[in-house]
């Protein structure tokens, strides 16, 4: 299994999400996560459920950088996202 496969088992295995995409580019990962448990939530608090499964790849340089973007159902519907 590959490392975005494995992050995305673990962000599937540990959030109450729905969808979860990880896509590597030139050494960045990008994460886009979407569920009904960042419903209500500041931006601050929905990055800081996303990034706590993934801090051990942070700490042991497997992530040097990474973007995450994350929506609720509703701020999802309609978004094209293109790889």
């Amino acid at each position: 299994m590959d490392i975005t496969e494995m992050l995305k088992k673990i962000l599937i295995d540990r959030l109450d999400v729905d969808e979860v995409y990880v896509y590597k580019h030139d050494n960045i990962f990008n994460v886009i996560v979407v569920g009904s448990c960042f419903l209500g939530l500041s931006r601050v608090m929905k990055h800081k459920i996303v990034y706590a499964p993934l801090t051990k790849f942070i700490l042991n340089n497997d992530i040097h950088a990474i973007s995450i973007k994350v929506y609720t159902p509703n701020e999802w519907k309609g978004i094209d996202f293109v790889n």
